[in-house]
């Protein structure tokens, strides 16, 4: 497993994505993770072999995603994204919200499947300094960060990323 791999969101960050909704799902749980959300997934839980993240998540609820970032996962993670229907959450006016944090790769063309299958965006100003191990890791953080957000209130996303990111509505 690479390192990269056992990056956990660090507090502050999941502070705000509760200021949209409350935690329901963690889609990538990880060993270390603080993100406590309402559902635990079994031990057996694949979020590659899943049809539906949101299916065990109520209305208001976030389905978290922060997946592994080595390489090959953030393709896979974009196209199960896209399929979602997060989208036709926010044509119904129903929830849940999706909030997926990623590297700033602008160029690549997952970040851009993302971008295309969400409602807003928020490119986090400066680099997030994640943890490992149940401790922030050292240094400045290792790459710059970007939140996607997919549901029915891109505009809550906005008015709690906006201190911390240049937000985009999509």
């Amino acid at each position: 497993m690479s390192a990269l791999d056992k990056l956990c969101t660090p507090p502050d960050v999941l502070e705000l994505v509760r200021k949209v909704g409350p935690i329901g799902v963690d889609v990538f749980p990880g060993e270390h993770a603080m993100v406590n959300p309402r559902v635990t997934l079994p031990a057996d839980w694949d979020a590659y072999k899943s049809t539906d993240w949101t299916r065990d998540a109520d209305c208001g609820e976030v389905v978290w995603v922060q997946p592994p970032y080595s390489r090959g996962h953030l393709p896979r993670v974009a196209s199960i994204w896209a399929r979602q229907g997060f989208a036709q959450a926010r044509r119904r006016h129903q929830e849940p919200h999706g909030i997926a944090l990623l590297p700033a790769a602008t160029g690549a063309n997952w970040f851009q499947v993302m971008a295309n299958n969400s409602s807003a965006m928020a490119l986090w100003y400066g680099r997030i300094t994640f943890w490992m191990d149940g401790k922030p890791t050292k240094g400045g953080g290792w790459f710059d960060s970007a939140l996607f957000y997919a549901g029915p209130n891109p505009y809550r996303f906005a008015d709690v990323f906006a201190p911390f990111g240049r937000v985009v509505i999509l």
